[in-house]
């Protein structure tokens, strides 16, 4: 793993504590980070990768049901069942935004943390960082795109569609 850092990092003397932590975080079945001079270097599910250390927060207020695409995520008037919300007149604007630690959703059995979720679905760490979050006017987590929504905008006749960007690491 030396030569992986060397390559993707740089070349640097690093201490035998370092090392020593390193070799614990590849050595261990558990998702990790550990920042490493001007990078993040995250084990998620047996993926390691390195990453900025700067979040990539965004957050768009959507104020019709009307087509829109961003880097993130899109909003289309069709698509799967999953990727569908029935909002009422009253709940708009929407806003759309990555994922923050703390968020919750109201399901049929309770509130569920939307980072338990994730880790139910083995989503990597990374992906977690920038996945779309669907908020109502009042503020409300709705819906997770790709996963699920409350107990509130469950249906079979779905108005909004909102569609997540795969990874390259989803497949």
């Amino acid at each position: 793993y030396r030569e992986w850092f060397n390559k993707y990092i740089g070349k640097y003397s690093y201490s035998k504590a370092f090392l020593i932590e390193i070799d614990k975080i590849f050595n261990s079945s558990k998702n990790s980070e550990l920042q490493i001079h001007q990078a993040l270097f995250v084990k998620s599910y047996k993926v390691c990768e390195i990453m900025g250390i700067e979040d990539k927060n965004y957050s768009f207020v959507i104020e019709s049901n009307s087509v829109m695409y961003t880097p993130y995520f899109k909003i289309l008037n069709e698509g799967k069942k999953i990727e569908g919300i029935s909002v009422k007149d009253e709940e708009w604007p929407l806003i759309v935004r990555n994922f923050q630690k703390g968020d919750k959703i109201k399901l049929r059995y309770g509130t569920k943390k939307i980072n338990r979720w994730f880790i139910d679905r083995k989503i990597p760490i990374y992906s977690r960082r920038v996945w779309p979050v669907v908020l109502n006017n009042k503020n409300e987590i709705i819906m997770v795109p790709g996963i699920g929504c409350d107990i509130n905008h469950y249906t079979i006749k779905p108005n909004v569609f909102v569609v997540k960007y795969k990874d390259i690491t989803e497949g």
